[in-house]
């Protein structure tokens, strides 16, 4: 996902998720058709490919106009705990 593509940015959706997480997030994203893109923080995507493990946290970001829909949606499947 780019970050202008049809004038649609990109909105943060959820922040600092461990890769479980992330890779739970991002398959119920799919499966409702919400496009998304995972950043790691840091050099934790560089760590992730060495060791297979990210200490830096990963963030969810989707289309601005699909937001409302895709924290509804995570926030309805009780996934992270609030802290």
């Amino acid at each position: 996902m780019s970050k202008d593509t049809n004038n649609i940015s990109e909105k943060l959706l959820i922040s600092n998720l461990s890769m479980v997480d992330a890779d739970i997030i991002s398959s119920i994203l799919e499966s409702y058709n919400i496009p998304h893109m995972k950043k790691s923080k840091g050099s934790g995507g560089l760590m992730e490919i060495y060791t297979g493990f990210n200490n830096y946290g990963i963030d969810i970001y989707v289309p601005s106009n699909a937001f409302q829909e895709a924290k509804e949606l995570i926030d309805s499947q009780n996934i992270i705990e609030n802290e």
